[in-house]
């Protein structure tokens, strides 16, 4: 109970160290594509006309300027692993309807005449959380590939995935990113004699940015960043079935726009940051979405953050 108490005492310094970190994150340069099938419909000009504060439609949604978000790839400890393979998630089997397509085939859709649909990006297997998010946001998804929404809304989803080995057990082997100094300030406040995570010991963790297009006479975007932190499976690697654990520290932050949201937890399995842009009602006005999103990861002397500005 001390050493949890203490813990505690400590957030105020743990929250001027994640301070520093976005601070002194560098921003990067992303390639951003012009929509070939940008429509605006009047949108700006009829809001405009009755000096209606609203955000402007272009034909490129220009990402968010990545100097307050936490540096991609900084890590203390040995840099993790990113996994691969279909046996990281779940099967298509266990989500009929859902469609892989690559980043490439998605930036060339036209989301409006798409109407509607699930689409996991890039990867070839379903996020292992997927069927239980689409509870949550109460979207439906029919054998033949039609998302609804709670109202009977189309709705086009865009996800991806990434699956870390911790890699912890190479500690002899430690290297350290740019932002050492700040990233080992996090280890740092979380070092303990003992485990950690509990109740298994923290082994790899999931990264899983998605955004979300709603049709029909209401159109609005989403952005969501999904985090967890997982234990061995079976065979004591990384996998669809590798079971949650607790460990010290999460923090998420999505963002389909400026300056998006927040979120974190101290001695958790998952968290989750979501944000919106409301397009607008009847106005058959989109650009490409350009969301961003982040993930931060702490537990005992290891800790690992991970950016991603993506143009669907």
């Amino acid at each position: 109970m001390a050493f949890h108490r203490e813990r505690r005492a400590r957030i105020g310094l743990l929250v001027a160290i994640l301070a520093g970190i976005c601070l002194a994150a560098q921003s990067r340069d992303y390639k951003v594509e012009r929509n070939p099938n940008f429509k605006d419909g009047g949108y700006s000009e009829t809001l405009d006309r009755f000096k209606i504060p609203h955000r402007k439609l272009e034909p490129i949604m220009k990402p968010v300027d990545l100097r307050a978000w936490p540096t991609d790839g900084a890590h203390n400890g040995p840099p993790p692993v990113r996994l691969k393979g279909a046996e990281m998630g779940l099967s298509l089997k266990e989500l009929p309807g859902v469609r892989l397509v690559s980043l490439e085939a998605v930036r060339k859709m036209d989301v409006v005449q798409q109407g509607s649909g699930l689409f996991v990006v890039g990867i070839d297997f379903v996020p292992r959380e997927l069927p239980e998010i689409l509870k949550a946001k109460e979207l439906r998804l029919d054998g033949q590939g039609q998302l609804l929404d709670r109202d009977g809304g189309p709705v086009t989803v865009f996800v991806t995935s990434e699956l870390y080995r911790t890699n912890r057990q190479k500690d002899a082997d430690r290297k350290q990113s740019a932002l050492s100094g700040l990233i080992t300030g996090l280890a740092d406040l979380f070092a303990s004699p003992a485990e950690a995570s509990s109740p298994f010991p923290f082994a790899c963790y999931s990264f899983t940015p998605w955004a979300v297009y709603h049709g029909g006479f209401h159109r609005w975007y989403e952005a969501d960043t999904w985090v967890a932190a997982y234990g061995p499976d079976n065979g004591g690697g990384c996998s669809g079935g590798s079971p949650h654990t607790r460990i010290d520290y999460l923090q998420t932050r999505a963002a389909v726009g400026w300056p998006g949201s927040l979120q974190y937890c101290f001695t958790c399995e998952a968290e989750h940051a979501h944000d919106e842009w409301d397009v607008g009602y009847f106005w058959p006005a989109h650009g490409i979405p350009v969301t961003t999103h982040s993930g931060v990861w702490a537990d005992g002397s290891f800790s690992f953050s991970r950016t991603a500005n993506l143009s669907w």
